[in-house]
């Protein structure tokens, strides 16, 4: 069977929070062109300013302004959780598809439209894309200093802005007796602790926070992580 496209997350979040290195995606681009095939990148999660631009791709290719995918999609936060999704087309793709030709059930509707547009008019009144840079990149570096404390424990953060992945140390003794992934064990420990979370992956857990949050709330997050570490390093 032909391809006609190639479809990849910027930022891989189920996956465990991997960023595509700007390269991987030059080489895509080249790719694409060489066999005249559209290049798709999947904005649902790492879109619309998380990485503290609109769309994670802008922010991994910051350096090279002259790449660019043929079609993003969108959903999820772009409606400020409000049924939404959404599909960004280069010019020469947008007359593909005329009135009529694709329609969903929930496409749309004013009240989500006006939530939708609502929401980016917050977020560039209150400058929240800024600040998921600012507080993303803080807690990263807070995190940074605990993996070094607790090298037993924690082996790596990694993402961009306020979409963080915190990785798992492999062999954790707490962890031992149960056959559940090292990521649910402690979340579940998270949870109690007082810090909602998720898993990504057999050995990270992800930190999605919203884009208003400020330096206190991740201070706040920070010292229920620091001592859920401190009880599995002891």
């Amino acid at each position: 069977p032909a391809t006609g496209a190639i479809l990849v997350e910027p930022i891989q979040g189920e996956s465990g929070i991997v960023c595509a290195a700007p390269e991987y995606l030059l080489g895509l681009r080249e790719l694409c062109n060489e066999r005249n095939l559209l290049l798709l990148l999947d904005e649902v999660q790492c879109g619309h300013f998380r990485t503290g631009i609109f769309f994670g791709w802008q922010t991994i290719m910051a350096a090279h302004t002259d790449f660019a995918p043929d079609a993003c999609s969108m959903g999820k936060s772009l409606a400020a959780g409000l049924p939404m999704g959404a599909i960004w087309a280069s010019a020469p793709l947008q007359d593909l598809l005329g009135p009529g030709t694709h329609g969903t059930t929930f496409g749309g509707t004013p009240l989500v439209s006006t939530s939708a547009l609502k929401a980016i008019e917050i977020i560039e009144r209150d400058g929240l894309a800024q600040n998921a840079t600012e507080i993303g990149n803080y807690l990263a570096e807070q995190i940074g200093q605990l993996i070094a404390d607790h090298p037993n424990v924690l082996r790596e953060v990694r993402g961009l802005g306020l979409m963080i992945g915190v990785e798992l140390a492999e062999g954790i003794a707490a962890f031992a007796e149960s056959k559940r992934p090292a990521s649910v064990q402690i979340v579940e420990r998270l949870h109690v602790a007082g810090l909602l979370t998720i898993p990504a992956s057999a050995r990270v857990f992800r930190l999605l926070p919203p884009l208003n949050i400020s330096k206190q709330d991740a201070d706040e997050g920070l010292a229920i992580i620091e001592s859920v570490i401190k009880e599995l390093a002891s």
